[in-house]
């Protein structure tokens, strides 16, 4: 069985913290701005501190994750 892979994300942005939040909360809007990346975003709440979303994605994984 392979090892768990875990993807940390973190972007450092000169902003208002309300308007990145704003951005980014609503993942179901992702395949709408990143397109060659997110493929389907599905989320049972709308968007808010802890809402969860599952997300469907494509893109190339390092060698060193293989």
């Amino acid at each position: 069985m392979a090892a768990e892979y875990v993807f940390i994300d973190e972007w450092d942005v000169r902003a208002p913290q309300q308007a990145v939040f704003d951005a980014l909360a609503d993942a179901r809007r992702y395949p709408d701005w990143w397109t060659p990346a997110y493929i389907e975003v599905t989320s049972d709440d709308e968007p808010a501190v802890g809402a969860i979303a599952q997300t469907l994605f494509k893109g190339a994984c390092p060698t060193s994750c293989a």
